[in-house]
């Protein structure tokens, strides 16, 4: 089960990301209850945190999914992003930074194959 996580404000937020296993990297994702084009995505997300958070086989780095209801505009206006959906990749630690960032629906066939080049970019 991903954690999911609503009506929280920036530090919450930061406190999410810390609370994440430090040595996986973290996809977050982005919605509102309301974003039609959110909706499919979310069963999704799932299947994506099952394929890369066991660092399945040709991908050896573990990765934790978190889902944010981002109704807040001080939350997206801080983490930086205008549009939902939004996937943000994070870095490891307890405080992580981000990677990459994607605004606009993605399904899983094109985070994964994201994930993978963001990650690679680093040598992960």
């Amino acid at each position: 089960m991903i954690p999911q996580y609503q009506n929280i404000n920036y530090q919450q937020f930061r406190n999410v990301l810390a609370q994440q296993q430090p040595q996986f990297f973290k996809l977050v994702f982005f919605y509102t209850s309301t974003c039609g084009v959110c909706k499919p995505i979310l069963p999704q997300l799932d299947s994506i945190g099952g394929r890369l958070g066991a660092g399945e086989a040709g991908f050896p780095t573990q990765l934790s999914v978190v889902l944010i209801d981002a109704y807040s505009q001080a939350l997206s206006s801080n983490v930086g992003f205008r549009t939902v959906p939004t996937f943000v990749l994070y870095g490891q630690g307890p405080n992580p930074q981000i990677i990459a960032g994607h605004e606009g629906p993605m399904n899983e066939p094109q985070v994964i194959p994201w994930v993978r080049q963001n990650l690679a970019s680093l040598g992960a």
